[in-house]
């Protein structure tokens, strides 16, 4: 059974860029997404209709905060098993993020990212997401597309 949309996902002050029934707050409240997580993906799923390439230099400075606290013992709160939310919303982490990603109009990097911001373990996994989130950049200030660096370093990265 459907849930009815919320009042406040009906308006939005200061601009139209979240114009969806189930938006970016509502995901991040649903999987449980701690603060620094949610802030990434909330500039990963608008930086194409809000802030263009500053929101994606906005969530590489949260990925490298990430980093930071991994390095200092910091978990990804969020993560469990893609299981059942609760037993009255058997939707999973995997469910939520393609919804939030098809109504925000993600590209399949944007897509990724959320992915994998959703389920990271380790300081490398952040690492690849802020490298990720530096290609989309890189792509979008005028630089030729970057194959995928899956298992390079950063110096033969550019």
């Amino acid at each position: 059974m459907d849930q009815p949309i919320p009042k406040t996902n009906l308006y939005q002050v200061g601009g139209d860029h979240y114009r969806a029934e189930y938006q970016h707050w509502d995901f991040a409240e649903d999987i449980g997404l701690g603060y620094l997580e949610g802030v990434l993906t909330k500039y990963v799923i608008r930086w194409q209709r809000k802030g263009g390439v500053e929101d994606l230099k906005k969530a590489v400075h949260y990925t490298e905060k990430l980093i930071e606290l991994a390095k200092q013992g910091r978990e990804n709160r969020a993560y469990e098993t893609d299981g059942p939310m609760t037993i009255d919303n058997p939707t999973s982490k995997t469910d939520l993020t393609n919804k939030v990603c098809d109504q925000a109009g993600c590209g399949e990097r944007e897509r990724e990212i959320l992915y994998r911001t959703v389920f990271w373990q380790t300081i490398s996994e952040l690492e690849r997401i802020k490298s990720q989130i530096e290609d989309l950049i890189w792509i979008n200030e005028g630089h030729p597309e970057i194959q995928d660096r899956e298992g390079q370093d950063e110096d033969q990265s550019r």
